[in-house]
């Protein structure tokens, strides 16, 4: 009985990290508009120093676009949703998701599903690959900063330009694709009920 009891209690820690719940399949937001993202808090006490990034790429090449924010408290609720501006992207296109990560922990991260930034007029192509490499059916493509982007980036409670951000990001030369991941037969994704958000790797 009470090795029953500890193998529940432990799984109980296992998912209480920070579930990110939206974007999801099919959202799109205008370059320049606000954007929002939506997570469960942690109940552990342990995700106190969250970064959010927007990322793009193949599932296990993951290449981070911009920081979206650092500095987080993901136990607190009242932090979520959290709105910031989308920046100008190249492309446009439904390859862009968001990955949560706790102090330098990146083993850990947690990701939303892909969705789609679109021009200001609301533009957008397809993606370039039509499959994963494994050969999931998961378009992905790889996407940046356009080059006059310039709009604003929350973080910690301040706000700065994702071009200064982007240039912070430059100087982190092992970036995120760190935290990349494979699918295998031994990962599980655990969706929300929201969305078909993965806390194992972008799924969409």
């Amino acid at each position: 009985m009470f090795s029953v009891t500890l193998l529940v209690f432990s799984a109980g820690l296992a998912l209480a990290e920070v579930t990110p719940t939206a974007p999801g399949p099919g959202d799109a937001f205008a370059a320049g508009s606000d954007c929002t993202i939506k997570w469960d808090a942690d109940t552990s006490g342990q995700w106190t120093n969250v970064s959010i990034s927007l990322m793009s790429g193949s599932n296990n090449n993951m290449t981070r676009v911009t920081t979206v924010a650092s500095g987080l408290d993901g136990t607190d609720s009242n932090l979520t949703p959290y709105n910031w501006t989308c920046p100008d992207v190249n492309p446009y296109s439904a390859i862009y998701f968001y990955q949560f990560t706790n102090g330098d922990d990146k083993e850990s991260s947690a990701w939303t599903t892909r969705f789609t930034i679109t021009s200001p007029r609301g533009d957008s192509e397809t993606p370039e690959h039509d499959t994963q490499p494994n050969g999931d059916s998961i378009p992905w493509g790889d996407g940046n900063l356009a080059p006059s982007n310039d709009v604003s980036v929350q973080a910690a409670g301040s706000t700065r330009s994702s071009k200064d951000s982007d240039q912070e990001d430059e100087d982190d030369s092992d970036d995120m694709s760190t935290a990349t991941r494979t699918h295998g037969s031994n990962v599980t994704d655990r969706k929300s009920s929201a969305t078909d958000s993965s806390s194992c790797s972008p799924r969409q």
